[in-house]
């Protein structure tokens, strides 16, 4: 039986895919939480060789990485209970980062091989290996 190279790329991207869907839920559900804008502005996208995960608040690299301090300022804004808080800034002091996507990525990517393994058994059942 011949390999089909097509084939196997797309069982790897379906693989990848899975796990990346699988990271973003995890990170969904362990991000940090004050407003919720935050999770709010997670998404997944489908991208042609894989997938693609994204936070869009400003900050939300801030959140996820280390932060060095500095003068924060914070836009007018409604809380979940629909109470409006006014704008102001601050300072904020250095403070590690959460990674809560980092650590959802390595946690589902640990699993990879295994899924990976599965789709090429289940497509190419005929071939041994070596």
């Amino acid at each position: 039986m011949r390999l089909d190279k097509n084939k196997i790329r797309n069982i790897l991207i379906e693989a990848i895919r899975n796990k990346g869907r699988e990271a973003f839920n995890s990170s969904q559900s362990i991000c940090p939480v004050k407003t919720g804008k935050l999770r709010n502005s997670g998404n997944v996208t489908d991208i042609e060789n894989g997938i693609m995960i994204q936070y869009r608040q400003d900050y939300a690299s801030e959140v996820e990485r280390d932060f060095a301090g500095g003068r924060i300022t914070v836009k007018p804004y409604r809380r979940q209970d629909g109470t409006l808080v006014k704008g102001y800034s601050y300072y904020a002091p250095p403070r590690k980062g959460q990674h809560f996507i980092e650590n959802s990525l390595k946690r589902h990517f640990d699993g990879l091989n295994a899924e990976v393994d599965i789709g090429l058994r289940r497509n190419f059942k005929s071939v041994s290996k070596v």
